[in-house]
């Protein structure tokens, strides 16, 4: 039986094969990506950005779910211990993602990974505003792109781009 691979290891293997030294992650939650990112590459600098609070008003758009139920403030913590040891490779954005992204210069990024509010606007939203932050030659990602408003945004964003799959986890 072959190993379990997960996202974080593909992404793990694209900073390290293009030496990429400047990340994103959209939706962090508890942060076993960007935990996982800067303890396996050490010259690399991600932007952890999430509201860690509800998001009242998603439970339409997004499958139900509107984050009410949610332990955010554990989420927070956990995340925070994780990265302690790498804590000057991480900088922690507690906003909406489209707001943050007006804090980072277009361009500046080698990827972005996108996993926060799944919603079709949502997820329109984060292409339009963080899509442009990445340098040519990088990569916009995400995760659960199988949620139809997922797929959809990224397909009304991207017509001619077929979606790449990988692993689930």
């Amino acid at each position: 039986m072959s190993p379990k691979v997960f996202r974080w290891h593909v992404v793990r293997d694209l900073v390290v094969r293009h030496g990429w030294t400047r990340g994103a992650e959209l939706g962090v939650s508890d942060g076993k990506f960007t935990a996982f990112l800067v303890e396996h590459c050490p010259t690399l600098h991600m932007l952890a950005v999430d509201l860690w609070a509800p998001q009242p008003g998603n439970e339409v758009q997004n499958a139900g779910e509107s984050y009410s139920t949610w332990d955010h403030e554990r989420s927070l913590k956990v995340f925070e211990a994780q990265i302690k040891p790498h804590r000057t490779q991480v900088t922690i954005h507690r906003m909406t993602t489209v707001e943050a992204a007006k804090l980072v210069p277009d361009a500046s990024l080698d990827f972005v990974f996108i996993d926060a509010c799944h919603a079709f606007e949502c997820v329109m939203n984060d292409l339009e505003a963080w899509a442009p932050k990445v340098k040519f030659g990088g990569a916009v990602m995400g995760h659960d792109w199988t949620w139809p408003t997922v797929s959809q945004a990224v397909k009304t964003f991207y017509p001619n781009t077929d979606i790449v799959t990988g692993p689930n986890k």
